[in-house]
């Protein structure tokens, strides 16, 4: 997703690989999970209510990686 994108994962939902550029903006929620999250420009990606993030995951930039109630692993 690249550009001014918006993405939202919601109610358990899994994304294997998600790549974020630009002026964009990723959340899962929900106990949703992402295995992998690459991430660059001006973003932000934010994780919600009991979901997870696992490595690897790669940030570039200005970016906001923000966690609430969730986990991000190894």
């Amino acid at each position: 997703m690249s550009g001014n994108g918006y993405f939202l994962g919601d109610n358990k939902t899994h994304v294997e690989s998600l790549m974020v550029w630009g002026k964009a903006l990723a959340e899962v929620n929900r106990e949703s999970t992402l295995a992998q999250l690459q991430m660059g420009g001006q973003t932000l990606f934010a994780a919600y209510r009991n979901s997870s993030i696992t490595w690897p995951y790669f940030l570039y930039g200005n970016v906001v990686f923000e966690l609430e109630h969730s986990i991000a692993s190894n």
